[in-house]
């Protein structure tokens, strides 16, 4: 018998920050794909949820976050990566671009056990976060690529999922 496990994709950011709106678009492009998509995945957008997003987190099996993640790449760059991946700082060295650190939420979640154990991060490297509409031309330019790579990512792990 399959096991089919909940799964939850979060767009996260704030759209009035440049490209830290790059969440929140990216969740916009992969729900138009929802048709493509299992039955038990869901679609949130968490905006600059902050804390309350530790509540949300404990609804779901796995977690895909989609955010800006500044990793020290290169404007549009995209890495996809576990909340392990994170923890032990040897794959990725990651910063939120969020006043509330997104990482320590979900560290928070985890030590009180308000997190799914699978927790994976598309993250895409800003430019610039500052107080602004719209992505940045380094960004935007990159933005078929970034939506390319999500797609291919979230689909191979629902499919790994289910």
């Amino acid at each position: 018998m399959m096991i089919i496990s909940s799964i939850s994709i979060i767009g996260v950011g704030n759209p009035l920050r440049k490209d830290d709106g790059i969440g929140i678009l990216l969740l916009d492009h992969i729900k138009k794909e929802s048709n493509s998509l299992s039955r038990n995945v869901s679609f949130i957008d968490g905006g600059t949820g902050g804390m309350n997003l530790l509540h949300t987190f404990n609804k779901f099996d796995v977690i895909i976050l989609l955010d800006a993640v500044d990793f020290n790449g290169f404007p549009g760059e995209t890495r996809f990566f576990t909340f392990d991946d994170i923890c032990s700082q040897k794959k990725v060295s990651t910063v939120s671009t969020h006043n509330a650190d997104l990482f320590q939420i979900i560290r928070i979640g985890q030590e009180l056990d308000e997190c799914p154990k699978k927790i994976f991060v598309f993250g895409v490297q800003p430019l610039d976060v500052s107080f602004g509409e719209g992505l940045t031309k380094p960004v935007q330019d990159q933005l078929t690529d970034i939506i390319n790579s999500m797609k291919h990512h979230v689909f191979k792990l629902i499919n790994e999922q289910n």
